[in-house]
């Protein structure tokens, strides 16, 4: 699959949702060089679940928080690209 672009981000926000987890993290595989979720439920502690992921040599990466607005939290980490012309900043 390779990095994890916006579409996928979306896609495995929502199955969060679906399944109950509080947290969506997206997390890279660093064998496999592949972006991959992972979840955290109601029941779980984050902190305790990311050790878990690290032993197991995943790299974590941003952390999504299912019961809020995934449009601003999305925006923090998938920035636009500025799109003006580099001779805008000299005028």
């Amino acid at each position: 699959m390779g990095m994890a672009n916006e579409s996928d981000v979306k896609r495995w926000f929502q199955e969060g949702k679906k399944m109950g987890a509080i947290y969506m993290v997206v997390a890279s595989d660093m064998t496999l060089f592949e972006d991959q979720p992972r979840y955290i439920m109601k029941d779980e502690k984050p902190l305790d679940k990311i050790m878990v992921w690290q032993k197991k040599k995943l790299k974590v990466g941003p952390m999504y928080n299912i019961n809020e607005n995934f449009a601003p939290q999305l925006a923090k980490n998938f920035p636009k690209i500025n799109k003006k012309k580099p001779s805008d900043d000299f005028f």
